[in-house]
């Protein structure tokens, strides 16, 4: 089990405010698309001959780079929140339950050893009984949880749609 009496749960409050702090980033992306385009349009209102052309295309560009880029801001969010298994919140809470089980284990062996205590004679027998075969815990308490972590949750990055192809 290694040292997990002293690893602390995980605190996955970090992941929700990260989250939280992608979807507010997101979100302030699209209310300023909003007024650039507003603005935008008075500039072509405005405007004649090719700038109108070059603009029209820059600003084109633009806004489709900041749809884009709200999406992947709200996808990262949802990898760190999300209620899918894969998420970093889920991965961290199946990680908090493996150590509590881990932790609730070595308290029961603690508790087992104490319990049968190895003073006088009978203790003698059972030491010389563990120099030719150790002690078997999970016969006497239980099979020990898992000492290895899950794995950590792979995602492949969505390729920007003005990316293709290049």
């Amino acid at each position: 089990m290694g040292d997990i009496q002293g690893l602390p749960d995980l605190d996955l409050s970090v992941y929700t405010a990260m989250a939280k702090a992608l979807r507010d980033l997101a979100d302030g992306i699209e209310t300023g698309v909003g007024d650039r385009r507003r603005h935008g349009q008075q500039a072509v209102r405005q405007w004649r001959g090719t700038a109108v052309e070059a603009f029209s295309d820059r600003f084109s560009v633009g806004e489709t780079d900041s749809v884009e880029l709200v999406a992947a801001l709200r996808y990262a969010a949802q990898l760190l929140d999300g209620p899918q298994e894969t998420s970093l919140v889920e991965a961290g809470r199946r990680e908090n339950r493996r150590r509590a089980a881990g932790r609730a284990w070595i308290a029961k062996r603690d508790q087992w050893e104490r319990d049968h205590d190895k003073d006088g004679i009978s203790g003698f027998f059972q030491d010389v009984g563990n120099w030719f075969s150790a002690d078997d815990w999970e016969d006497k308490i239980g099979p020990m949880p898992s000492g290895v972590p899950e794995p950590e949750p792979r995602h492949e990055a969505p390729v920007p749609s003005s990316r293709r192809g290049v």
